[in-house]
């Protein structure tokens, strides 16, 4: 099934409309002002979960749908740096290995794109799993856009590094992060060729 999530009007309520429907309507999921929103299907809970940030995006909030028209909070978090890095930005859910997981940065301002330094992080989507672990280095360096790639047995999470050590002048180059979940790298054996029989 697929959705549209959204914020409604100027209050920013978080919602969604389901694309299927034959008369689509907006389902509310609660009454706060957010950003960010995302739904998904949890293998875990084998039900859909929907996210946000609220708090003047210091919360990230997690729904869980148990019937139609039914949300309960599922699980919230801060950022796991507040005193450094208060905000969290960016925030995508993403699947591995039948659970699901969070990927966001915690950053020095709301946005995430105001040129200050930020790291990436992941946490689980699971209320009883309080699993967090950076992904980036400690390097304080200015990031942006942290995009989680999954593979049948690894994950990764990619995003811009913004380069600021030529004066007037910026660069960005891709990087790319190891979320410990999975293995890392699977050995592909090398294909053996057989002796080809040459002949005149």
């Amino acid at each position: 099934n697929q959705q549209i999530c959204c914020a409604t009007d100027k209050s920013r309520h978080p919602g969604f409309v389901e694309t299927a429907s034959n008369l689509p309507f907006l389902t509310l999921i609660s009454q706060d002002t957010i950003g960010a929103p995302f739904m998904w299907h949890d293998p875990l809970s084998n039900s859909r979960l929907f996210m946000y940030r609220t708090n003047g995006f210091k919360t990230l909030k997690i729904f869980r749908e148990l019937s139609t028209d039914l949300w309960v909070l599922y699980k919230q978090f801060d950022s796991p740096l507040p005193e450094v890095f208060p905000f969290i930005t960016s925030p995508e859910p993403f699947t591995c290995g039948g659970q699901s997981y969070i990927s966001f940065m915690a950053a020095q301002s709301g946005s995430g794109k105001d040129g200050l330094p930020a790291e990436i992080w992941i946490a689980s989507a699971d209320p009883d799993n309080n699993f967090m672990r950076r992904v980036s280095d400690s390097t304080l360096e200015i990031r942006t856009d942290p995009e989680p790639v999954v593979f049948s047995d690894s994950a990764f999470i990619y995003y811009t590094h913004v380069i600021t050590d030529k004066p007037l002048s910026l660069q960005y180059s891709v990087r790319k992060c190891d979320t410990g979940l999975g293995n890392l790298y699977t050995p592909v054996k090398e294909k053996v060729m057989p002796e080809a029989g040459i002949s005149i």
